[in-house]
């Protein structure tokens, strides 16, 4: 009789919730729950452990994350570890920041094919369904959501892409038709809606830098079409000028030939100052330059270049 030794393998998993929804209670329940479940599939069979729960181990407080352990039986016959699947049982999404091994398709272990056809199937789709945002499935379509004919029959756009009008793809989203056009497809309800697949996603800390700088894009040309409308007639004196603008802002604005009332700082100024009078308490001009500083406009890649080869110029004449 032969009797297999049995080998203790053991997983550990850092964790890390979204930024900005680490309250207690979600803390609390990812400490005390079996949420996290793990599975260990042989590298040269086809066999796999059954999910074995993770059990929350200590806090990280460099990184911020959840650290977790998991052990496992397994015979000697079982082989190497080929892959692991993480099953999260969790009522929000979390972030898995390492993967120790991977393969090229040429190289996966015998033991993982059939589970990397699985997984090449799913995220290709099937054409059928809306896609929800947690999802990772990279079908595609043609561009028929460029207008909203339902709501405004005027932005009625014809479809981009195939032999017609051909032109490249789009993820496919799977959102309703529109009814008052069939070949359209509804738009999504906010600009923040579009499917994305979930790898290619930004992080919360970047689209919290994207918006930002879209929402200081969107006061810079607030206040550009505020000047331009209010006076007409201003002009830049040399295009030294023009250049000058990106280096001091609106400090730099042409001269004006109308009253002082309609000065752009001086009208964003006083707007914002009936919102927030109670917290300025008379510090108006540094909250003037504080509000230049946020309308700067961002140096232009060939402005950029340019003020660089001046200054290593400057340096080598040195």
């Amino acid at each position: 009789m032969q009797v297999q030794g049995i080998t203790t393998v053991t997983a550990t998993v850092a964790v890390r919730l979204k930024e900005g929804i680490s309250t207690p209670e979600k803390v609390a329940n990812m400490v005390n729950r079996n949420w996290l479940f793990l599975d260990f599939f042989s590298s040269s069979t086809e066999r796999h452990t059954e999910p074995q729960p993770a059990k929350y181990l200590r806090m990280d407080d460099v990184t911020g994350s959840f650290i977790y352990e998991s052990s496992f039986g397994v015979r000697s016959s079982f082989g190497a570890i080929g892959a692991v699947d993480v099953v999260n049982r969790f009522n929000t999404e979390v972030y898995i920041s390492d993967i120790e091994s991977s393969y090229l398709p040429s190289q996966t272990p015998r033991g993982v094919k059939n589970l990397r056809k699985e997984e090449l199937k799913a995220i290709r789709g099937n054409g059928r369904g809306e896609r929800k945002e947690w999802e990772r499935v990279y079908d595609y379509d043609v561009y028929n959501d460029l207008g909203d004919p339902d709501n405004d029959p005027a932005t009625r756009r014809p479809v981009l892409g195939g032999r017609e009008r051909p032109y490249p793809r789009r993820c496919r989203t799977g959102r309703h038709r529109c009814r008052a056009d069939p070949s359209s497809e509804s738009p999504p309800a906010t600009a923040d809606g579009i499917y994305v697949p979930r790898d290619e996603a930004f992080t919360e800390r970047r689209a919290g830098a994207f918006a930002t700088k879209r929402a200081l894009s969107m006061l810079s040309a607030f206040t550009t079409a505020r000047r331009v409308s209010g006076d007409r007639r201003r002009s830049f004196p040399s295009l030294a000028a023009i250049d000058a603008l990106y280096e001091d802002g609106y400090k730099n604005r042409p001269p004006s030939s109308q009253p002082e009332a309609v000065d752009v700082d001086g009208y964003l100024a006083g707007m914002v100052q009936r919102q927030v009078k109670l917290l300025l308490k008379g510090e108006e001009e540094e909250f003037k330059e504080e509000l230049r500083k946020l309308f700067k406009f961002q140096t232009p890649e060939i402005h950029d270049s340019t003020q660089q080869r001046s200054y290593s110029k400057k340096i080598m004449k040195i």
